[in-house]
């Protein structure tokens, strides 16, 4: 894996250093494309007023959740 070293002015940074990180950031925004890749392709099959954004709002609550296991933040 490839990991993402961020600018010495960052707040990434000061609290990790040159440590490579994964970068959550673009994995969220991939993650997002991805859903509104499968919207737009689900969307002609919906039947139901409302389905799209209840669709939107499970799969980006399963990918957000997921994503937090990978996400480098220090315990407060």
């Amino acid at each position: 894996w490839i990991g993402v070293v961020y600018a010495p002015q960052s707040p990434a940074y000061y609290l990790f250093g040159a440590t490579p990180l994964i970068p959550a950031e673009l994995m969220e925004m991939f993650l997002g494309f991805a859903i509104l890749a499968f919207l737009l392709l689900y969307r002609p099959l919906r039947e139901v007023a409302g389905r799209t954004v209840l669709t939107y709002a499970v799969l980006y609550s399963m990918a957000r959740f997921n994503l937090e296991f990978v996400r480098a933040d220090r315990p407060k």
